[in-house]
């Protein structure tokens, strides 16, 4: 007997494949570059984001080293790459590998060097006590640095002894330790070596150094005892 049967149909008109129009495949293509442009400003606004938080949060000793910010800043940022001007006044919280804490405002307000520095420590500050004489190095001048020192809180104690005070040459290497230090304040005369300073006292205080005479930019770090110089306080002596 032949077979009469016949396939089952879905009741919906069978029509051959056509090819997709070229409008669809243009438009294709202008939703794939679309999505691709907003990709890219998406990660080009996280990194913008980014770089605003970085820079926000050096934004105090970043005014100080372009020299557009005002006389006195707070900032906890620290290292060499942040060098602070003369005449600018920094006041940081400084935490050392000791597990000591305080916060200073510190402030370079001179710098005098050469045969000026030499009459300077005569006649100011070593008095009758010494009399000091050109270095040995006759390419080595002395450098003396005035600064302004106010100890504003000490973690545990009332006093503090600012220590930890060194020269380095503008390529960050380290001159010979500390020759000398004086403090003055209202009440004492000069004191040559290290005293306590009183939580909330502002002394002015005298470095003596020896540097390179050709050294036009050497710089000073304040409790900075990392090798790579990236804690502490790090000023111009320039």
């Amino acid at each position: 007997m032949e077979d009469q049967s016949q396939p089952i149909s879905s009741g919906v008109p069978q029509s051959p494949m056509q090819p997709i129009p070229q409008n669809n495949k243009k438009t294709g293509l202008i939703v794939g570059i679309v999505i691709a442009v907003v990709a890219v400003a998406i990660l080009i606004i996280i990194a913008i984001v980014f770089l605003v938080s970085r820079i926000g949060g050096e934004s105090g000793l970043r005014d100080v080293i372009d020299g557009t910010g005002s006389s006195s800043v707070t900032s906890s940022r620290q290292g060499r790459d942040n060098l602070i001007s003369t005449g600018q006044s920094v006041t940081v919280d400084i935490s050392n590998a000791f597990g000591d804490s305080h916060s200073a405002t510190l402030r370079v307000d001179e710098v005098i060097r050469g045969t000026e520095a030499l009459d300077f420590i005569n006649s100011k500050m070593a008095g009758s006590i010494w009399e000091a004489q050109a270095p040995r190095d006759s390419d080595n001048e002395y450098l003396v640095v005035k600064i302004t020192y106010t100890l504003n809180s000490v973690e545990g104690a009332s006093q503090l002894t600012p220590a930890r005070m060194r020269a380095y040459t503008g390529d960050f290497e380290a001159y010979p330790t500390l020759i000398a230090a004086t403090f003055f304040n209202d009440t004492d005369f000069v004191r040559l070596g290290s005293r306590a300073i009183d939580v909330g006292e502002t002394v002015t205080e005298f470095l003596i150094f020896e540097v390179e005479k050709a050294d036009g930019r050497p710089v000073l770090s304040y409790e900075s005892m990392m090798q790579d110089g990236s804690d502490g306080l790090w000023l111009k002596l320039y």
